[in-house]
């Protein structure tokens, strides 16, 4: 939640960049191997 920051768009389109970026890297369809201890790791 953006509380008192800029309106629209501009508060709302970098979020959602960082957070479908963050996910695009964490879906493992995206990795030619397997995740492996590293993933086991971060969680």
């Amino acid at each position: 939640m953006i509380e008192h920051g800029n309106g629209g768009a501009d508060a709302a389109a970098p979020l959602a960049r960082d957070i479908m970026t963050d996910t695009l890297l964490r879906d493992p369809v995206n990795h030619d191997h397997a995740p492996g201890q590293a993933v086991a790791d971060a969680e």
